[in-house]
């Protein structure tokens, strides 16, 4: 089980943050999952508990608003960990929500990029993404003198395998073909 998750923890581009790690096991997060549904001493909940409309395979726990993390309930693994303003651990020692878009660019160890819809993911690390703070939604690949002042609101880390989920043609991620049953929640 998860025994304490810290908004200053470090964001580990690879992995998540804490003894929150991409990829584990739903069942480790079971008393988070509990805490959801229970009301704190100021009468609000510290977790919100959530599925994406129409998307019943992914649930969601919003922690204060700090972070959001993500489970494929198909496969039973977390998949992604979004980090929202507010969130004080630091990506690459440096990176935060709420830096600007120029200091990101400034402390990345990547280089080249491509922006889509206000989400900019770098070419060589794509299971990074950076929500910017983006009045030109559906302005792919911006000018740089333009955004460039623009706000990180959110960074997501994510392994895209664990998150993938499209049975329209039968295709499933490598990762699940190579699972046992037992390990994506069926029986033998």
């Amino acid at each position: 089980m998860i025994s304490k998750i810290s908004i200053k923890d470090d964001i580990n581009e690879d992995s998540g943050f804490g003894e929150v790690l991409i990829g584990m096991n739903i069942y480790y997060f079971k008393q988070i999952f509990n805490e959801s549904k229970q009301y704190n001493s100021k009468n609000k909940k510290d977790w919100n508990l959530y599925t994406s409309e129409g998307l019943l395979h992914f649930v969601h726990l919003d922690y204060k608003n700090y972070f959001r993390l993500d489970f494929n309930t198909v496969i039973g693994k977390l998949s992604s960990v979004t980090y929202k303003l507010g969130y004080k651990g630091k990506l690459w020692s440096k990176v935060k929500p709420g830096i600007k878009l120029k200091k990101l660019l400034k402390y990345s160890p990547y280089e080249e990029y491509e922006i889509y819809d206000g989400i900019l993911v770098f070419k060589e690390q794509t299971n990074i993404l950076f929500n910017i703070e983006s009045d030109f939604y559906g302005d792919d690949n911006p000018e740089y003198n333009e955004i460039k002042n623009k706000v990180i609101i959110e960074i997501t880390i994510r392994n895209r395998e664990l998150g993938y989920y499209n049975n329209q043609y039968g295709d499933i991620p490598e990762l699940w073909a190579k699972s046992k049953p037992n390990e994506i929640g069926l029986k033998n």
